[in-house]
């Protein structure tokens, strides 16, 4: 599957570097067709904590839950509890009942005139992020299809506290050439290690 954020900090800390390690963040831009924006089938996930992100609650107008019964808003209770539950990395098996929810919203539906359709992804808040902003899962077909690099930044990991990250850019990249099929393997250009700013990030 295909990760992304819609924050730049929030990339950082989902995948919870540690001090003294290296991590790349790539920067992706949407592939215009006939000037439009790509569309995707997006599946929500805790919509009662993505109503409450700055942005986002206009993406999820449909879900009207004063319209919804209780089984619903115990469903999606459920949901935001098995999605904002931070494990130890010895409890990371626990993280399978996650996995297997998501297999089950990703997986065919069919609408009202019986037509199978796909879906070809989900939106979540995220947890490190306290909540504040988004995850979109895709499938990896539509982020081939839909998306590419604009650039990448390295930045070693400084420090780590319980609410604070601090990190060091020290390199850009962008690659070299553009794609003409979604298959295709581009390099990457490195530019010389810089003496980048330091940046503190808060969560």
């Amino acid at each position: 599957m295909f990760y992304s954020s819609n924050h730049f900090e929030t990339a950082i800390l989902e995948v919870r570097p540690e001090e003294g390690k290296f991590i790349t963040v790539a920067r992706f831009l949407p592939n215009l067709k006939d000037d439009l924006l790509p569309s995707f089938r997006i599946k929500p996930n805790c919509i009662q904590h993505l109503k409450r992100i700055k942005g986002f609650k206009s993406c999820i107008t449909g879900f009207d839950l004063s319209k919804r019964d209780a089984k619903f808003l115990e469903v999606d209770n459920l949901l935001n509890d098995l999605f904002s539950e931070i494990f130890n990395n010895d409890e990371s098996y626990k993280y399978k009942i996650s996995n297997a929810i998501t297999k089950c919203m990703l997986a065919n539906s069919i609408d009202d005139a019986g037509n199978q359709f796909s879906m070809n992804g989900m939106i979540y808040p995220s947890i490190v992020n306290n909540l504040n902003s988004v995850n979109v899962l895709l499938k990896p077909i539509y982020a081939i299809n839909n998306f590419h690099i604009a650039s990448l930044q390295t930045l070693k990991v400084l420090e780590v506290t319980s609410n604070k990250m601090s990190v060091k850019l020290v390199r850009n990249g962008h690659t070299v050439g553009v794609k003409v099929h979604p298959s295709d393997q581009l390099d990457i250009n490195w530019h010389p290690e810089i003496d980048g700013p330091i940046e503190n990030i808060e969560f």
